[in-house]
């Protein structure tokens, strides 16, 4: 949906490549995805050998994608001051309260709720960030993305950490 709403929301506005963020996406989401599915159902094996270091390579990936960015976009961040941050941080502060609240009036269940939660807190600003880098020449548009991606992991954690005390 990332080209398509790119197209329909900000298409006329200025030049993007629809295809090209489509690759980007397949690059970064269907393929790592498909990869792991047919790992995970023709080699069992191995998935059991890899799967506890994966998820920190994972982040590790994520982590430095994020930190090349917020690098090299320094300048621009302190000269938005906290406007920018306080904006993500409302973004997903809202998107968190707004999937545990919304699911627990259709879900009556404590777990089905957290997990919506941070499922609908936690989106893919790695993409993002990725596909802003990767189709535009002015790599300040990929900070925001970036600035997502540190917000939404710090606060994820915190929520998983006392949802985990509060069984």
């Amino acid at each position: 949906m990332t080209p398509l709403l790119t197209i329909f929301l900000i298409g006329d506005k200025i030049e993007v490549s629809a295809f090209e963020l489509f690759l980007g996406t397949v690059k970064v989401v269907l393929l790592p995805v498909s990869l792991g599915v047919l790992v995970n159902k023709y080699l069992p094996k191995i998935t059991d050998r890899i799967k506890s270091i994966a998820p920190l390579i994972a982040v590790i990936a994520i982590v430095l994608i994020v930190a090349s960015i917020i690098g090299q976009g320094k300048d621009e961040i302190l000269a938005s001051g906290l406007s920018l941050i306080g904006a993500v941080i409302c973004l997903h502060i809202c998107g968190f309260a707004l999937g545990y609240w919304v699911s627990r009036l259709i879900v009556k269940n404590t777990d089905v709720n957290r997990t919506i939660s941070i499922e609908v807190g936690m989106q893919n600003s790695g993409l993002g960030a990725y596909l802003a880098k990767a189709n535009f020449a002015n790599p300040a548009i990929a900070i925001p993305s970036a600035i997502s991606s540190a917000i939404h992991s710090l606060i994820g954690s915190i929520a998983a950490g006392i949802w985990r005390s509060r069984k």
